[in-house]
């Protein structure tokens, strides 16, 4: 999955820097590996790549199906996420590349 390092520049919290990275705030403590909110100027945190998205699975949904409401293929994602199956569960988290980012 894509990941880069973000580091504040001023004072925000936690949310806020998870909003807008496309992740919740307890993905991007669970990424850092945090168990405080707390958040300092000059901190640096791992965040998902801005210009995607992150899908989290609902019941009925396949891939095929994610894939068409976002306009990447199956295989992409499989391929970003890092699957071997074809079939997702319910609840998994999916990392989606916008089309800016498309190769």
């Amino acid at each position: 999955m894509h990941r880069r390092v973000y580091r504040v520049d001023r004072m925000r919290t936690m949310r806020e820097i998870a909003e807008q990275f496309h992740m919740t705030q307890e993905q991007l403590l669970r990424l850092n590996g945090l168990g405080s909110e707390e958040v300092y100027v000059g901190m640096r945190l791992l965040v998902g790549d801005r210009d995607g998205v992150t899908h989290v699975v609902r019941p009925f949904e396949t891939l095929e199906r994610i894939a068409a409401q976002y306009g990447v293929t199956a295989e992409q994602i499989r391929a970003d996420n890092a699957l071997t199956a074809r079939s997702v569960f319910l609840g998994q988290q999916l990392y989606i590349r916008r089309d800016s980012e498309q190769s």
